[in-house]
């Protein structure tokens, strides 16, 4: 707050919830993500089965593919890409 040229600051005491939150709305900048708060839980990877219509928005957005695999749908069988992406890390 500015106050006639001088500057206050509050301090609280945050939640181990609300920690998280802000340390993922610090890694992640004006969009918080889910990504960011598995961050800031402390995982280092995302993983995710894509489609293969999916593939390249995730490849598009840092998911690399680790390997195929298949799911039964109504004994229909399909196609499915595994894939993972590293996350920002805290510095600390």
């Amino acid at each position: 707050n500015d106050r006639n040229g001088q500057v206050s600051t509050n301090v609280e005491r945050l939640s181990p919830e609300k920690h998280i939150e802000e340390v993922a709305r610090m890694l992640a900048g004006a969009k918080l993500t889910n990504e960011a708060r598995a961050a800031a839980e402390g995982y280092r990877t995302v993983e995710l089965m894509a489609t293969m219509s999916g593939r390249p928005l995730y490849a598009a957005c840092g998911y690399a593919e680790i390997e195929p695999a298949f799911a039964d749908v109504d004994g229909v069988e399909v196609p499915l890409m595994k894939m993972a992406k590293p996350l920002k890390r805290q510095r600390g």
